[in-house]
């Protein structure tokens, strides 16, 4: 049974007993609306596969505007434009690689070698004594997990004892070399011993430092934990190794992937459409692309002033900086870091080697102080300008949404998504509500036109 034009079925008790449940529009709004979270349910339990997709995915999108560009100015096709972009980008990757790695991973192991031999156990104490009696806990607990990650140090010769309180550091010179060898071999047996018992005893074996060990459990367990980490090392560089394949195809067709969703557009909303879609686009690409050239370059001068102050560690600190600084306000972290170290490192000298209190604190702050000039009053203006159109309170409260939301993934597509919903907001719901005050529309939803 059908109305008087011959498309729908009547409305009456026997045109609803013989339509379909798709055919009732309320009932395909949820079904549409179930399928998209469906979809989105099954992106993140599939989420080692579809993040490297998403991620070359992305990649194609910044890049997009290159390819294009080396295509219409050389006449190059588009397989030879990526594998140009893909050739040079690998290139410069290794070439950063090769000179900032060795820097940071030495950096980085001299800060951990010094953490195990006890270096900045002397420096937390005398730090104890200065801060106020409200916050000494705090220190307590820093001294704690430094003192869980330190290592005894050979006893007696070479002045390198890492044994508690000054008269043991003063006696240990007198004791006879051949007993402090035993000592030593005789401390690292316990501490092995110990830590194989309770390792034993966790896993149910039952072994006793006193009853012997059970080797074959052991070994077991170092075999299945190097094979898990194996799997999982094999399993990261599996992926990483995805994103260039992706990248390729995704970049190579994307002119393709455009056409095919213009065609799919109804056409009677398709300009409106594209036009909203051209807008998200501006947006969201000029933020990403110079956040993170101003990333860059933030981390960049932070190493450098920091490392003129006397920072350790402060080209570590100046990447640190440039990766959290592609979350707006977030490379705040570095801050305390580069204050802590500086005022940890100056408290192991001499007194009258020290700078004074006021600059280790001050230094590192106008540091990023500087920092912090640079990115709101010369580099986001003249790099990625106002991209996204957002105030700085909507921004924050953009970042504070997504982490509750995602976490570092929210925090890190929030800005992006706030700038397009507020395009919407902006262009399509205000104007229909307006419409709606005045009396010129019954529906205040802009469902039925954009």
């Amino acid at each position: 049974m059908t109305d008087a034009q011959g498309s729908q079925p009547s409305q009456g008790p026997q045109g609803l007993a013989r339509m379909h449940l798709w055919q009732i529009q309320g009932v395909r709004d949820v079904i549409v609306v179930a399928v998209v979270i469906a979809i989105f349910y099954l992106g993140y339990a599939m989420r080692t596969v579809t993040v490297p997709l998403l991620v070359a995915f992305g990649l194609a999108y910044l890049v997009e505007p290159v390819v294009s560009g080396l295509c219409r100015r050389f006449g190059m096709s588009r397989t030879a434009a990526v594998g140009t972009l893909m050739g040079t980008a690998g290139v410069g990757l290794v070439a950063a690689v090769a000179v900032t790695a060795p820097i940071v991973v030495g950096q980085s192991a001299s800060f951990l070698q010094s953490v195990r031999e006890g270096r900045f156990n002397a420096a937390l104490e005398r730090a104890e004594q200065l801060v106020p009696q409200d916050y000494r806990g705090e220190v307590e607990r820093v001294k704690a997990w430094f003192s869980s990650n330190a290592r005894p140090a050979p006893i007696g010769a070479g002045g390198g004892a890492a044994v508690e309180g000054d008269e043991a550091v003063k006696a240990a010179p007198e004791r006879p070399a051949v007993s402090e060898r035993e000592v030593e071999a005789r401390r690292e047996a316990e501490s092995i011993q110990r830590a194989v018992a309770a390792e034993l005893e966790r896993r149910g074996v039952g072994a006793t430092p006193r009853e012997g060990v059970h080797w074959g459990a052991l070994i077991g367990q170092s075999a299945e934990q190097v094979l898990g980490t194996a799997l999982g090392v094999l399993t990261v560089g599996f992926l990483v190794a995805l994103i260039p394949f992706y990248f390729w195809f995704f970049s190579i067709n994307f002119p393709n992937a455009l056409g095919f969703v213009h065609g799919l557009l109804p056409l009677k909303h398709r300009d409106r459409i594209v036009s909203l879609a051209v807008e998200m686009d501006r947006a969201v690409s000029g933020f990403v692309r110079g956040r993170i050239v101003v990333s860059a370059i933030m981390g960049l001068v932070a190493a450098i002033g920091w490392k003129v102050l006397g920072v350790p560690y402060a080209i570590t600190l100046g990447l640190v900086l440039g990766v959290f600084s592609l979350i707006p306000y977030l490379s705040v972290i570095a801050l305390p870091l580069a204050v802590g170290l500086l005022a940890v490192d100056q408290l192991a000298l001499p007194e009258a080697d020290r700078l004074s209190w006021l600059w280790i604190v001050v230094g590192p702050v106008a540091v990023y102080g500087v920092v912090q000039f640079l990115e709101g009053y010369v580099l986001l203006p003249v790099i990625a300008g106002k991209a996204t159109d957002l105030d700085p309170v909507s921004i924050f409260v953009a970042v504070l949404a997504g982490a509750a939301i995602a976490g570092i993934y929210g925090m890190l597509l929030s800005i992006p998504v706030a700038a397009c919903v507020k395009i919407y907001l902006r262009e399509v719901v205000l104007p229909r509500l307006r419409a709606w005050s005045s009396g010129r529309v019954d529906d205040p939803l802009p469902l039925d036109r954009m």
